[in-house]
């Protein structure tokens, strides 16, 4: 029976290793922070509400509209995300560059990477009404991006979420 030895001393490793380090180290950043750092997104959304401070609660009321419906049944979602989706294009149009840090976060690359995977696996599906149809959930995917300027607000949201979530139980008792 044939013994291997393997190296275990960190000073005779291949130069193609210490190339390969610092990737690992890029990726686990980029999983912790996304492409921006902290304080750049923080210094984003503090320059949002300097200049423009009116559109910017505007635009929250609409998420927070948004996140009351989102416990509810799924045409009132839709409905709720009418004005988000509104506000969310009209922002787009007015701050693009604001919205670059929404979609290199890692929650959305990966939502984004899902999704195309499973649209590309309708190519090889049995069931292509099924298939179309798991796909079709993707279709809150934009929320990501479109509740990116609210974020600098989230216990709001997170209060809109709350008083969807007990309104909703709340008719449930009656």
């Amino acid at each position: 029976m044939a013994t291997y030895q393997t190296n275990t001393d960190p000073s005779e490793t291949a130069p193609a290793d210490a190339a390969m380090k610092p990737r690992p180290a890029a990726f686990r950043s980029w999983l912790r922070d996304g492409l921006l750092p902290p304080e750049a997104i923080k210094s984003q959304f503090e320059s949002q509400e300097s200049r423009s401070g009116p559109l910017t609660r505007a635009y929250l009321v609409t998420a927070m509209v948004w996140c009351f419906f989102v416990c509810w049944p799924t045409t009132y979602v839709e409905l709720g995300g009418i004005p988000l989706a509104a506000a969310f294009i009209a922002h787009a149009f007015r701050t693009p560059r604001f919205f670059l840090g929404s979609i290199a976060q890692p929650v959305f690359v990966f939502f984004t990477l899902y999704w195309a995977w499973t649209g590309a696996s309708l190519a090889w599906s049995a069931d292509v009404r099924l298939g179309l149809t798991q796909v079709g959930c993707a279709r809150w995917l934009w929320v990501f991006p479109a509740l990116w300027p609210a974020l600098g607000r989230r216990r709001w949201l997170v209060f809109a979420l709350v008083l969807g979530f007990l309104a909703g139980n709340l008719s449930q008792v009656f």
